[in-house]
């Protein structure tokens, strides 16, 4: 029993080492190093069997995010022969973008796999580069911004599709081959500064590049701008004003400004040199002319007017010093108007009414008389009545009587006249009336 288990081995043994044995084989293609999107995989592999046999073939792409069957097909492999498969293009998707190598696998009737074969990593990427050439880095509003573009996809190829440009929120597309260009008028008020845009290339597949540049717009002065806290103005009010140079889009230029304010009669007032950020404070006085005044300023061979107005205030201001009533004119136009003195005394009164013609800060005064005592005098002009009391007054009369009047200096004299005349006539009169004394004289021989 021994004895036959012996050569029942070394029969195996001989079998297992002396007769041909059935051996296969898979030999992949390799693909390209990288791909885009929307390319097409195309492989073929190759396989080998030292006996005739039936089986499969199967192929799975496997990339970072998933595995994909693709390819299964009968081998029907003759011995000893090399069989080549071609393998139909495989479309590469998004769900393929990253690192992906082919497996292989070649399975006998009973599904051992008997070979086994993969590829070299690839990549699969959506990316597209971009590279811009512009005609200018600064420019001059109206001026023309010229963009040049080279587009290559991850594979090296041109890429073919839309080309997008947002500048200034404006979206302007070309189709690309490769290259591609766009060219842009600069508006005439184009903002100033710095001006980022970005230029985008995208296709139905999915591959997508972007690039980024910027561009700088001078600032041109090109306007002046005047702002005012009102634009009529009473005498003793104040005036404030700020000014503003801007440029062609309406952003402030930090310069100076000559800021010039002329009075009705075009005579200047006030000069001040401002930036944006300064005010000019004028207090008018108050005997500003009426009328329209001028606001100009200037900067940059720039110039711009403002009218403002001032308006008429007719007042005068009255005091009583001792005998004498002073009016002076406070306003800003000549002031024509009468003045109405009443007189006072004991439930007793009398009115004086003089005609006063005064120009601008001009005043008049006038002597007051009314038999001796105290009064209370009210004057009245216009809408403006004062009161004053215990004025203490002399005189034969009442009277009111312009210090400049040729009247002040006539009316004291002829009360001296008078009085000298009354003195003269009385002395006259008692002459008359003494009696008249004769005297005798003797004559003797």
């Amino acid at each position: 029993m021994v004895k036959e288990k012996g050569v029942l081995l070394i029969l195996a043994i001989f079998l297992l080492f002396f007769l041909p044995s059935s051996t296969a084989s898979l030999i992949l293609s390799n693909p390209d190093p990288a791909y885009s999107l929307g390319d097409s995989l195309n492989l073929q592999f190759k396989a080998y069997e030292t006996q005739s046999g039936n089986g499969l073939v199967k192929l799975n792409l496997k990339c970072e995010n998933e595995t994909v069957p693709f390819y299964v097909v009968p081998s029907n492999i003759e011995a000893a022969k090399e069989k080549t498969f071609e393998v139909p293009p495989l479309t590469l998707t998004k769900s393929m973008l990253g690192a992906c190598k082919i497996y292989a696998t070649l399975e006998d009737e009973s599904k051992n796999v008997i070979d086994s074969a993969n590829t070299e990593y690839f990549q699969v990427n959506n990316a597209v580069n971009i590279s811009l050439e512009l005609n200018k880095k600064y420019l001059n509003p109206a001026d023309t911004l010229k963009i040049k573009g080279i587009s290559i996809k991850a594979n090296g190829k041109n890429f073919v599709g839309q080309v997008t440009l947002t500048f200034d929120k404006s979206i302007f597309t070309s189709i690309a081959d490769g290259t591609f260009d766009f060219e842009i008028n600069l508006l005439p008020n184009v903002k100033s500064g710095k001006h980022e845009f970005k230029v985008e290339a995208n296709d139905s597949s999915g591959n997508y590049g972007q690039a980024d540049d910027t561009i700088f717009i001078t600032a041109v002065p090109t306007k002046l701008k005047l702002m005012l806290n009102a634009e009529e103005f009473l005498p003793n009010e104040k005036i404030i004003i700020s000014a503003k140079l801007l440029d062609q889009g309406d952003d402030i230029v930090d310069e100076n400004i000559s800021v010039v304010l002329y009075n009705s009669i075009f005579q200047e007032q006030s000069t001040k040199l401002v930036t944006a950020n300064d005010t000019i404070e004028y207090s008018l006085p108050h005997d500003a002319s009426s009328g329209n005044w001028e606001i100009i300023a200037y900067s940059y061979g720039i110039k711009l007017k403002k009218s403002i107005f001032i308006k008429e205030v007719k007042a005068v201001n009255m005091t009583v010093i001792n005998d004498t009533l002073e009016i002076t004119n406070i306003g800003n136009v000549p002031y024509n108007s009468p003045i109405e003195v009443t007189f006072e005394q004991n439930n007793n009164s009398a009115k004086e009414i003089k005609e006063i013609n005064l120009a601008v800060n001009a005043k008049i005064k006038f002597k007051l008389g009314a038999p001796d005592g105290t009064y209370t005098l009210d004057v009245k002009s216009g809408n403006l009545t004062q009161t004053f009391d215990g004025v203490q007054l002399t005189g034969a009369f009442i009277s009111m009587v312009n210090q400049k009047s040729p009247l002040f200096y006539i009316i004291p004299l002829i009360f001296i006249l008078v009085v000298v005349i009354l003195a003269v006539i009385s002395n006259i009169k008692a002459r008359k009336e003494r009696p008249i004394q004769i005297r005798k004289v003797e004559v003797r021989e």
